[in-house]
């Protein structure tokens, strides 16, 4: 008999078999990334972007730049789990789209190319564009601090 409180361990779709969601002796499935070593991950292939033309508000600007300076700085990426791990997928780019899904940042600005514009004009040491300005990465003669001393200076 069961509680009405009690979560069904199986979930079942209408063309799909039955999926037992828990398991004592069987691992937990693993995503397509989580289940593959960091070189097999699939990179993908995106169109280049050109800032040839394209004009962003200075306030915009250094707004865009201030919140990927923060995802990429000394404080948050350490403890950023998603970030550590978008980070190892490819010689620490990430792509734009990747940073699109930060809400914070699609709120200042959601459009790619003024992204790139805004990290391209800003003179920024910590953040770089790679050559076809469609990812970013932390400047990679900046690494992050090593050891707890490093990372309260950084803080604060």
């Amino acid at each position: 008999m069961t509680a009405e409180n009690d979560v069904p361990n199986t979930l079942k779709t209408e063309n799909e078999p039955t999926v037992n969601l828990k398991t004592d002796s069987e691992p937990a499935m693993k995503t397509e990334t989580e289940s593959k070593p960091v070189e097999e991950v699939k990179k993908e292939e995106l169109e280049p972007i050109s800032t040839d033309g394209v004009t962003v508000d200075k306030h915009v600007a250094a707004k865009v730049v201030k919140q990927l300076e923060y995802y990429f700085g000394d404080r948050n990426l350490p403890q950023d789990r998603f970030m550590l791990r978008e980070v190892t997928l490819d010689n620490g780019w990430i792509p734009l789209d990747t940073m699109l899904n930060f809400k914070r940042l699609a709120s200042v600005c959601s459009d790619k190319p003024k992204i790139a514009k805004a990290v391209e004009d800003s003179g920024t040491k910590l953040i770089v564009l790679n050559e076809d300005k469609n990812k970013i990465r932390r400047n990679p003669e900046k690494p992050l601090p090593k050891n707890s001393d490093e990372l309260k200076l950084a803080a604060t």
